[in-house]
């Protein structure tokens, strides 16, 4: 039960856990397999729009985390006039932050997709693909998906509870 409320007050370590469990499952898997896998198994003609994509991807989700970021970091507190009143919004604005920080650890994981892909696109052309890419595209993108999907659920709560408390 401990795991879980630290992992609750910093939700920012479960697309870093996805990065890592994904990253270690492929490096398994890659050196496991006598043959190339994922990305590295297509044809550059094939990988490279796969690359592409995911360029354009990353960087419209990073622009909207980025938006996000900013949004929450213009809600400051409000002023309450009773002190029951005061200890929610303290609550509130430490979920908040809590939420910010989770959007920020996502955002490097798509910065990272999206410069790796980028580097991919300019230098993954030979036969077999490069399996470095491979992992840290997969992993950033898998930690990127938890991230929003988490990132997402907590803002949405997030605002359940302010409307629940004012209602």
């Amino acid at each position: 039960m401990r795991l879980v409320n630290w992992i609750d007050r910093n939700l920012w370590v479960v697309p870093t856990i996805m990065f890592l469990l994904v990253e270690v499952a492929l490096f398994i898997w890659s050196k496991a397999s006598s043959k190339p896998f994922l990305l590295s198994s297509l044809a550059p003609s094939l990988r490279q729009p796969v690359y592409s994509s995911l360029t354009g991807t990353a960087s419209a989700l990073l622009g909207f985390v980025i938006a996000a970021v900013a949004i929450l970091a213009a809600f400051g507190p409000r002023t309450p006039k009773t002190a029951s009143a005061q200890a929610l919004e303290k609550q509130i604005a430490a979920a908040r932050d809590r939420i910010v920080a989770l959007f920020l650890v996502t955002a490097v994981f798509l910065l990272l997709v999206l410069v790796v892909a980028t580097i991919g696109i300019a230098t993954d052309t030979r036969k077999v693909g490069n399996p470095v890419i491979n992992l840290f595209t997969m992993g950033g993108s898998a930690a990127s998906l938890f991230g929003l999907l988490v990132s997402g659920a907590t803002v949405t709560l997030a605002v359940l509870e302010r409307s629940r408390a004012n209602p």
